[in-house]
């Protein structure tokens, strides 16, 4: 889970595609393929950032700390020496200012003055208190603040109903249940992705969703030496060969760029 989450992270900060439409997907399979041929990381569960709906108002927020550089190196990188000694690595770009905060011990997230502390110990649970963030976001660059330890809002909000899901387009907005929103451009994952009602739960996604793909959970199968992952109802390839590997199967659901 922390490898995903930082692949995640450092992802949300790639610059924009020459549109200028900021989103994370393409840059996701170069990323993938490398985190995948040499750390064994599963591709669906790279590519699981794509469906994380509650997470996409980090996309954009964290362009800065050489991330530019790092896409550059990931995508020239032929070796996993060249990978993993890409600079900065994902834990310099995200771990901010660490020296200024801590972890409280009891969350895995904590909202204190103008920034969001991610505390995830090595083995899943919260940090020790005392301990210093994984990430650190400053939630000013994305136009949230903090309403109180718990809670990061809008620092426009928007009138909404307290406990409640909607869509505008491609916006997702989540009302609080102290009726403060908390607004998500789908568009910042995919620049087709637009939000739809699950219910009464907002999701992003890509609507309608590929025949090929499923409308949950996701997936990844090897096509030759590419792997095609279904994530939030669109399908991509990712190419094994291009990293020096091959896709293999590990599950019904799961495949891995493989040496």
């Amino acid at each position: 889970m922390k490898n995903s989450l930082l692949i995640l992270l450092a992802l949300a900060g790639c610059p924009s595609p020459p549109d200028d439409t900021r989103s994370l997907a393409p840059y996701v399979a170069d990323e993938c393929a490398w985190a995948s041929r040499c750390g064994g990381i599963g591709l669906h569960e790279c590519y699981w950032l794509l469906e994380g709906d509650d997470l996409t108002w980090l996309v954009g927020g964290l362009e800065a700390n050489g991330l530019a550089d790092r896409v550059s190196c990931v995508a020239e990188a032929t070796t996993c020496d060249e990978y993993l000694s890409c600079a900065p690595s994902l834990e310099e770009i995200f771990a901010g200012p660490v020296d200024q905060h801590v972890c409280p011990g009891d969350r895995e997230s904590v909202c204190t003055g103008d920034f969001l502390l991610w505390c995830f110990g090595s083995d899943g649970w919260p940090a020790p208190a005392g301990a210093s963030p994984t990430v650190v976001v400053d939630l000013r660059t994305i136009g949230k603040v903090c309403a109180d330890d718990q809670r990061i809002i809008d620092a426009e909000p928007v009138e909404c109903v307290a406990g409640t899901d909607s869509c505008d387009g491609s916006l997702l907005r989540y009302c609080d249940e102290l009726g403060a929103s908390v607004t998500s451009d789908c568009r910042d994952l995919d620049p087709e992705f637009t939000c739809w009602l699950d219910g009464d739960q907002a999701r992003c996604g890509l609507r309608p969703a590929e025949p090929t793909c499923p409308e949950a959970g996701g997936s990844a199968r090897c096509e030759g030496d590419a792997a095609v992952v279904c994530a939030a109802g669109k399908e991509y390839v990712v190419d094994c060969a291009a990293v020096g590997a091959r896709c293999q199967p590990i599950d019904a659901s799961e495949a891995v760029c493989a040496p």
